[in-house]
């Protein structure tokens, strides 16, 4: 069935329904406390009041219907398993859908989870005649849009999001981005996100646990009482934009859509539950969807008044991403709020003229002919600034020892420590993944650990050395001889970086290549990871004896033989 054009028309009788439960409404008692925001208890009573007042007796939806009218609405009927036909009303026949909200069929039979929401916008592109599309979303269109890319990535070719439900990066899946992320200090705008994020979960929360585990309790509230439904949505107007100057109208209009919808406003909360609890009908989960999803290209678009704030590495962890903004301002609603900054970042995204250009798929386009032209060019960029971060990490470790001769050396007793922070992401579940930033922890990086090698002053009284001290000299020299060994795995690991380049453009050429060289640049890195720790441990080892070997200005027997045995285990692990 091909899109019909469609006219938003609420009857007489449902405007009566309306203002007769506004004027039988009643108001609870305003919470209050000295020097308290009156905000920190929820919607104010005197906000709700003239809300309600000016609904009933100032409003003018007939005005505001007839501006939705203006545009382009259409309406068409879409087969979704396992659910028959449903009427699906649209904004611009190729352009946003709206279910369970708005002028959409309501779903009233259990297991309509995220991939069915995926599903009826991939049928509603296809019927259009798209066979490849780009999608872009926030809020419930962040994980839409993502369930989109994993269930058809041949026909989903890129995504853009500005909500960013990423998570911090995993040594075991992102070796040289959890490294990044581990030595990179936290900006401005991450640490003002860090505590608008945890506000969020600590204050703001309580209404996803609300809609997420009982759906249907509340939706007695929102589908009985107006004054209810007001509360209850300008609440979050308020709180999860960034100054946004509501009007009244605007708010009404917001509202009267919930309240007017062909399902009814307590519809809207029930995709909260199916998204938590989607199995058996689908194995695809939330947690799912804030993982890594390969294949479709990614645009990300940082708002600092967003429910959820998070670093730039965090979002990299969601995909291959090609395109990120930061933004001085902008909240939750951006495409309300800031709807110019949303379409910037689309042009400079999709763009032919920006360096970042992702191209646009043609209509009726298939197979592989309309695929994003990106990926090559932009995974050199990535890999190549990894790269530098961690070689520059190694160099500042092996800078940090002095290079003194050992057989004239010692290793004095004093360790210096560089004062230094380090970000450590806690490995939590999924499921809590935005309180993480409360996981970074100060620490002395690997990077910042000195080992100060002084020459030793000759025995005045003796020209031959002591038997002690001639075993303090033969550990000195072993010590460094292993720790020369260790580092030179490392070593072997940077030059054989060299040949990335001519890597990249085989896989490029050759998909098992590719795959080869994928496993292949992940052993290489974890092998690389594995040397450094091993030679870190190995100089933490050296500094814990030597402090033992001279306390009280004794020195006790060297442990050459234990010595070996590290040097061995770090040689096999680099």
């Amino acid at each position: 069935m091909v899109p019909e054009p469609y006219q938003i028309s609420v009857s007489d009788e449902v405007l009566k329904d309306l203002k007769q439960r506004l004027s039988t409404a009643k108001f609870p008692d305003q919470l209050e406390y000295a020097d308290q925001d009156v905000w920190q208890f929820g919607a104010p009573v005197a906000d709700i009041r003239r809300l309600a007042n000016y609904w009933k007796e100032g409003f003018d939806w007939r005005k505001a219907e007839a501006t939705l009218n203006e545009l382009p609405n259409y309406q068409t009927k879409l087969d979704v398993d396992g659910f028959g036909d449903l009427d699906i009303h649209s904004l611009r026949r190729e352009a946003e859908l709206n279910l369970q909200f708005g002028f959409s069929d309501g779903i009233n039979k259990k297991g309509f989870t995220l991939t069915k929401y995926a599903e009826t916008c991939h049928k509603l592109m296809l019927q259009l005649g798209y066979d490849q599309y780009v999608t872009q979303g926030g809020d419930w269109g962040f994980s839409v849009t993502r369930a989109i890319g994993l269930q058809y990535p041949d026909h989903c070719k890129a995504s853009h999001i500005n909500l960013v439900l990423g998570q911090a990066p995993k040594l075991a899946q992102q070796p040289l981005l959890a490294l990044q992320h581990a030595i990179s200090p936290y900006n401005a705008r991450e640490k003002a996100g860090h505590e608008r994020s945890a506000w969020f979960m600590n204050e703001g929360y309580g209404y996803n646990l609300l809609q997420s585990t009982k759906p249907q309790t509340v939706g007695y509230a929102l589908a009985d009482s107006p004054t209810a439904l007001l509360a209850w949505i300008f609440e979050k107007l308020h709180d999860w934009t960034d100054g946004y100057r509501w009007t009244d109208d605007e708010i009404l209009t917001w509202v009267s859509i919930y309240w007017f919808s062909k399902a009814g406003p307590a519809a809207s909360v029930r995709i909260y539950y199916e998204a938590t609890h989607p199995e058996p009908f689908s194995s695809i989960s939330t947690p799912t969807l804030r993982g890594w999803i390969p294949h479709v290209k990614l645009g990300v678009a940082h708002f600092p008044r967003e429910i959820t704030v998070v670093p730039k590495t965090w979002a990299q962890t969601l995909g291959p991403v090609v395109f990120q903004s930061e933004h001085e301002k902008g909240g939750h609603f951006a495409a309300w709020e800031r709807p110019e900054a949303i379409v910037e970042d689309l042009r400079k995204m999709f763009g032919k003229a920006s360096p970042k250009h992702v191209s646009q798929p043609d209509r009726h386009s298939s197979g592989r002919g309309s695929s994003c032209g990106l990926a090559h060019n932009r995974g050199l960029e990535l890999r190549g600034s990894l790269f530098a971060v961690a070689k520059t990490a190694a160099k500042r470790f092996v800078g940090s020892i002095s290079k003194k001769d050992a057989c004239g050396s010692q290793v004095e007793q004093g360790h210096e420590q560089m004062k230094g922070q380090r970000r450590v992401a806690d490995d939590r579940d999924d499921t809590n993944s935005d309180q993480d930033h409360q996981s970074r922890i100060e620490d002395n990086s690997f990077v910042s650990r000195t080992c100060i090698l002084q020459e030793t002053k000759p025995d005045k009284k003796n020209a031959r050395p002591q038997p002690i001290q001639a075993k303090t000299l033969l550990l000195s020299a072993q010590r460094a001889r292993d720790r020369e060994q260790g580092l030179a795995a490392i070593r072997a690991w940077e030059l054989s970086t060299t040949s990335h380049e001519k890597e990249m453009r085989e896989r490029e050429r050759s998909p098992s290549l590719h795959q080869r060289g994928i496993r292949r640049t992940v052993r290489r890195d974890v092998s690389r990871m594995m040397g450094v720790h091993a030679v870190s441990a190995w100089e933490r080892a050296v500094t814990r004896r030597s402090r033992r070997d001279q306390v009280g200005g004794q020195e006790r027997p060297p442990r050459v033989e234990k010595d070996v045995r590290i040097v061995l285990w770090a040689a096999r692990r680099a």
